[in-house]
Formats: structure tokens, C-alpha cells, sequence
């Protein structure tokens, strides 16, 4: 039947067997037990408490004032009350952890090798490391992990508050990580699917990100570096600049900011719509730029071995150089003080006018206006 444990020091057992639903409380607890139990309420008064099970822990509420320390190593723990924990906290459920509310004052780490991590609330922590098959934690606060590891599925982590990741994490399916605040994440970010970040209220940042599948972020500002290729769905800096630096850029979906775009892709940069409240600069060291739809409040940059600009509405140009390869730009209006080379061919194609200042040559130079055309210097070899 149920099992109550009451006292006013310490309570240690070795070995606790009991088919219905124990009570413990007392200053510390220690409770081991080669099955598996069911607490209604596990209480240290004014220490520790440690609860270690073959078989499933399942717990109500559970608290202490020091360190908590629960595992089951042939089952899952499971909470659909208050943990909390007043030092630090360590949960190792071999099949699983999930908790509906948990909260800790100090490290936090949460192992699942064997199942997945969810846990509806965890509403404070220290810092934080988790390992499982899959990872799904929300928060009603904010969150510093050092650690994420999904080994078999997703990673995701919500945050009301700022959400911060200093170390390594990974995941080796979809990665959703999202705050209603800030996210900054400042190691190295691999998903095995799909990315997707979010940082409504604050700035966005990774340092690294890895991604086989599409990446869209959302954030006030946004600072994503990757030492590979990445595509993005999209990705809105609604209340500050865009910065996106990859080995290979590609954009299949709008991308805009309030502020200042730069976007780098050292092999590459091919994207569709481009929305800048400030100036925009494209740098593809060794390869092509292809952008399809500039919108640019300031002026355009660009330096890529080939460049092919073009925009719905008028273009303002600063400097543009295709370094081993033509140049050209299609818009309503083209105009610019910048200097623009090509060592291949340049085409400049305006349903308005051209005006520009330096146009260099290493081709055939084409300018098309259904307006003035004027050109403060202009250098061809061709015609």
C-alpha cells in the first residue's frame, strides 16, 4: 500500500519497496529502491535529496533546500508538479525525463540516453547541460545552457526571457530554439534538419551554425555566421541590421532588415527579394552574386567574381566589382557615385535612366535606358 515517511532528521534507505504512493519528508532524504516508486511528495527540509530507482520514479512535488539528485536506470522520471531544487540539480532517467515544473538554483544536468527530454517549465536554472534522443524544454524565464544534445531527434528550447547557449549543441534532427527576448548563442550549432531561430524582442546571434536543412530566423537584429553552406527560408531583423556570413549563401525566401544588411557567402550569394533600410553590401570573394530584387534604401555594394544585380524599383550603386567575370544590373533607375568594374562584360539595363560616375570595362560595355544616360567616366576594351 501507500508509504508515509516522516522525520525530524535525516531519512536513509537502502532499498524501498513500495506498491502504492510514498510520502517522504524530513531535513535530508536518501532513498534508493530496486523497483520502482511513486511519490505523492518528496520534502528535504534542510539538505539534500537523492532518490535512485530501477524502475520509473514518478513524482507529484518534490523539493529541497541543498542539491537534488533523482535517476532510474532501467526506467523514466516523470514530475506533474513543483521540483525544485535549492542548489543544484541532476536528473538521469534512462528511458526518459519529463517534467511539468521545474525549478533550480544552481547547474542543472538533465540525461535521457535511452528517450527524450520535454519539460513544460523550467523555470529556472543554472547553468544547464542535456543529453537525450530528443529535447524539448519551455521556459517561463530565461535559460543558460553549456550543453544540448539531441542524439536521435529535435532540439528544441522556448524561453520567455533571454535565452543563452555558450557552448557546443547539437541535434540530429530539426533545431528550434526561441525567446521572446534575446538569443545569443555563442558555440557551435549543428542540425541535422530544418533551423529555425527566433528572437521576437531582442537580437539574434550565432557564432556557428551548421545546418543540412533550411535556416529562417526572425530577431530585432540578426548575426549568423556559418563555416559551411547555408539556405535560408527567410530572415527578418525587424528592429536593427542583417548580418549573414557563410562559406555558401543561398535565399529561397525574403530576406530584410530596418537597418544595414551584409551578407557574405565566400563561394556564392544567390538570393531572390532583399529588403534594406540602410545600405546593403554582398561579398562573394570566389564566386558569383545573383540577386534578383534589390530594395535598398542606401546605396548597394557588391564585389564577387561575377555580379548580377536587379531590382523592381530604382538602384542606387556604390561600389561594384566582378573581379573575374561580367556585371550586370537590371532596375528602374540606376544611379551612383561608386566606382563599378567588370573585368568581363557590363550591362546596365533601366526602364529609366543611368547615372553613374566610374563604369570599367575588361569587354563589351552595354548601357540601356528608356531615359538620359550619363556617365562621369567610362573605360571599355570592347565595344
Amino acid at each position: 500500500g501507500t508509504s508515509t515517511l516522516d522525520s525530524t532528521g535525516g531519512i536513509l534507505i537502502s532499498d524501498l519497496q513500495s506498491t502504492g504512493a510514498v510520502s517522504a519528508s524530513g531535513l535530508s532524504l536518501d532513498i534508493t529502491s530496486s523497483g520502482a516508486l511513486a511519490f505523492d511528495n518528496a520534502a528535504a527540509g534542510a539538505g539534500t535529496l537523492r532518490i535512485a530507482t530501477a524502475g520509473d520514479l514518478t513524482l507529484a512535488n518534490a523539493s529541497s533546500t541543498d542539491s537534488m539528485t533523482l535517476s532510474s536506470s532501467g526506467g523514466s522520471i516523470s514530475s506533474t508538479g513543483a521540483v525544485t531544487s535549492g542548489g543544484s540539480f541532476s536528473a538521469d532517467g534512462a528511458n526518459g525525463l519529463n517534467f511539468a515544473s521545474l525549478s533550480t538554483a544552481d547547474t542543472t544536468t538533465l540525461s535521457a540516453a535511452g528517450g527524450a527530454i520535454t519539460i513544460a517549465d523550467l523555470v529556472k536554472a543554472g547553468r544547464i547541460t542535456a543529453s537525450a534522443r530528443s529535447i524539448d524544454i519551455t521556459s517561463s524565464g530565461g535559460l543558460f545552457f553549456d550543453k544540448a544534445t539531441a542524439t536521435a531527434g529535435g532540439l528544441s528550447i522556448s524561453t520567455a526571457q533571454t535565452l543563452t547557449v555558450n557552448g557546443d549543441s547539437s541535434a540530429t534532427g530539426n533545431v528550434s530554439l526561441s525567446s521572446a527576448a534575446g538569443l545569443a548563442y555563442h558555440g557551435t550549432l549543428t542540425s541535422g534538419g530544418t533551423t529555425q531561430l527566433t528572437a521576437v524582442g531582442g537580437p539574434l546571434s550565432v557564432a556557428s551554425l551548421t545546418s543540412a536543412g533550411s535556416v529562417s530566423a526572425i530577431g530585432r537584429s540578426i548575426d549568423i555566421s556559418s563555416p559551411g553552406s547555408l539556405t535560408f527560408d527567410g530572415a527578418a531583423a525587424t528592429a536593427g541590421d542583417l548580418s549573414l556570413t557563410t562559406l555558401d549563401f543561398t535565399a529561397t525566401g525574403p530576406l530584410s532588415a530596418t537597418g544595414v544588411v551584409a551578407i557574405t557567402g565566400t563561394n556564392g550569394i544567390s538570393l531572390g527579394t532583399l529588403t534594406s533600410g540602410g545600405t546593403t553590401a554582398l561579398t562573394a570573394s570566389s564566386g558569383a552574386i545573383l540577386a534578383g530584387d534589390i530594395h535598398s534604401v542606401g546605396a548597394v555594394s557588391a564585389t564577387g567574381q561575377s555580379v548580377s544585380l536587379g531590382s523592381t524599383i530604382a538602384l542606387n550603386l556604390g561600389s561594384v566589382n566582378a573581379t573575374a567575370g561580367n556585371l550586370t544590373v537590371t532596375a528602374l533607375d540606376v544611379t551612383g557615385t561608386g566606382a563599378l568594374s567588370a573585368s568581363g562584360n557590363a550591362a546596365i539595363d533601366s526602364a529609366g535612366g543611368i547615372a553613374l560616375g566610374l563604369l570599367s570595362s575588361g569587354g563589351t560595355t552595354r548601357l540601356t535606358a528608356d531615359g538620359a544616360i550619363a556617365l562621369t567616366d567610362l573605360r571599355s576594351v570592347g565595344l
